[in-house]
């Protein structure tokens, strides 16, 4: 057996036997409580006779779907409901099972991580249920809200004692990046009525005379006054012939509303708390924002989207944030992933996805190969 695959393997056994000082012994011993699971089958074992123990299927990726995969706060959801389902008076493995989710979270479980393809076994009705829900509504708290449909003794309380714990991970990682202001930013002091009249008119119809129409269907009004002088970008539109050509006033845009959101209080109010919160409280698409502040030529908002994209730097986006990064010409954002490569280069250099940079983007390539050693990194690994 391949060792991350034991580590896996190791992981899912001490959350599914509801072993929480298992599960931090193995973390202590430097397992990922991050590690996705791949396997086609995750099991739960519980006592049959005294030649073998059953092995009962109560959780599975279903294979119908490109790609499944879940993360160990998903398996540790799942394991208190069934925990709690089948407790009879006696809810101490129950408990234990709650202890390993709050283990999980103390110890760096990101509650933003999203599940495909989950197949969960109902107890009380022995059938199959499935939680397919796409991003972002397919985070450990959605699969508990999911799990309530389904309520058998007391499941449902402590699904909501764990959505409680989510729920303070949620707002302590918020203010914790709502006061990692950006140290490139500058800022002055300004009359509370000034700031009070611009915050005043976010959002507000009143005086509108364009309409963010967004992807997700959600409109959105603001003033083009604002917004020219905010954006060089929305300057020359208005400048050229786009007034003319909407005489709605209805800007169409491939970009969420949350995003959009996003830009538009950092444009009246200069509230970057305020910005990131309203990121951190949706999908936070951190190269969305990028490319969104590269397009609109919005300077602050670039400076706040690089700090967003350094902060959430992973195994699986970071070839993508390398290659914006050098798309849009932001240096900090490139050394950052280069740091972080070379911080993780095993897993990071080892990926199929980074070897096909060397093809898809020989310069880059060996940019990162430079920094990293030296030397031009090889194609074959």
């Amino acid at each position: 057996m391949h060792p991350e695959t034991a580590k896996h393997r190791d992981i899912v056994d001490a959350i599914t036997s509801s072993s929480p000082e298992r599960l931090k012994s193995l973390i202590d011993q430097g397992h990922d409580v991050n590690t996705p699971l791949f396997t086609d089958s995750i099991y739960s074992f519980n006592a049959n006779s005294e030649d073998e123990p059953l092995k009962e299927e109560v959780v599975a990726l279903d294979t119908s779907i490109a790609d499944p995969v879940a993360y160990p706060l998903h398996l540790a959801i799942v394991s208190l409901y069934q925990s709690a389902v089948k407790a009879v008076g006696n809810y101490y493995s129950t408990d234990q099972a709650y202890e390993t989710i709050r283990v999980l979270l103390r110890n760096g479980a990101d509650w933003k991580l999203g599940c495909t393809g989950l197949s969960i076994i109902n107890t009380c009705q022995y059938e199959w249920i499935s939680f397919l829900e796409g991003a972002p509504r397919n985070q450990p708290i959605h699969l508990a809200l999911f799990l309530k449909k389904y309520e058998y003794g007391k499941s449902n309380r402590y699904m909501d004692s764990a959505i409680t714990l989510i729920e303070s991970a949620r707002k302590k990682e918020i203010e914790k990046i709502a006061k990692a202001k950006p140290t490139s930013l500058k800022t002055t002091a300004v009359l509370e009525s000034v700031a009070n009249t611009y915050k005043s008119m976010l959002f507000s119809e009143d005086f509108s005379d364009v309409t963010f129409q967004c992807s997700d269907g959600v409109s959105i009004p603001a003033h083009k006054i604002i917004l020219a002088a905010s954006s060089p970008y929305f300057k020359t539109a208005f400048h050229g012939d786009w007034t003319e050509n909407n005489s709605e006033g209805v800007w169409r845009t491939s970009h969420s509303s949350s995003l959009i959101k996003s830009v538009l209080i950092l444009m009246y109010t200069g509230s970057v708390e305020e910005c990131q919160k309203l990121l951190m409280e949706n999908e936070n698409d951190p190269l969305g924002l990028l490319d969104l502040a590269c397009e609109y030529d919005i300077k602050p908002l670039v400076l706040v989207s690089v700090d967003n994209c350094i902060k959430n730097l992973k195994l699986d986006n970071v070839r993508m944030m390398l290659q914006t990064a050098n798309v849009h010409s932001c240096e900090e954002l490139k050394k950052a992933c280069f740091e972080y490569i070379k911080a993780n280069a095993i897993k990071a250099l080892m990926s199929a996805d980074m070897i096909g940079l060397a093809t898809e983007d020989p310069d880059l390539w060996a940019e990162l190969g430079t920094f990293l050693n030296g030397k031009r990194p090889r194609a074959d690994g």
